[in-house]
């Protein structure tokens, strides 16, 4: 039973495991759904061919932007707005007046030391990954 989801103006930010499986989380993702027959061998040999290299788009040309769109599959399926805020189901369009300034909304290639949420006033919203990389969002009208 598919339950109709109602548009809000909030989102959720995850930090979940960078290791899963005594691995990382994204080609263990990526391993699991072609283990599991979601994903074809032909998809998965395009999967290992491709880099990780991070971006603030969702081409399909590195691991991330791979992973994020065969979980955005998944999540379509299910009528829930796919990762990031560049995209949204209808109804949800506008809600949030956000931008994505640096880095990508799905990082889990690397393994990365620790995790920083910092929330000012000063309209930014910044989670970094350090030592290797930051995601910057800035959202209108200021958080106060």
């Amino acid at each position: 039973m598919i339950v109709e989801s109602t548009p809000i103006g909030a989102f959720e930010v995850v930090t979940g495991p960078v290791a899963f499986f005594d691995a990382l989380l994204g080609p263990s993702t990526v391993n699991l759904a072609a283990s599991a027959g979601v994903l074809s061998p032909f998809l998965k040999g395009i999967y290992d061919r491709i880099p990780v290299a991070p971006d603030t788009d969702s081409i399909v040309n590195d691991k991330d932007d791979f992973l994020k769109s065969l979980i955005n599959t998944q999540l379509e399926v299910l009528d829930y707005d796919p990762i990031g805020l560049n995209e949204n189901n209808p109804g949800a369009e506008g809600l949030i007046d956000a931008e994505l300034l640096q880095g990508d909304y799905l990082a889990c290639q690397r393994y990365i030391s620790w995790t920083m949420m910092d929330c000012a006033r000063h309209r930014h919203f910044r989670c970094r990954t350090i030592p290797l990389r930051s995601m910057v969002i800035v959202i209108r009208p200021a958080i106060t």
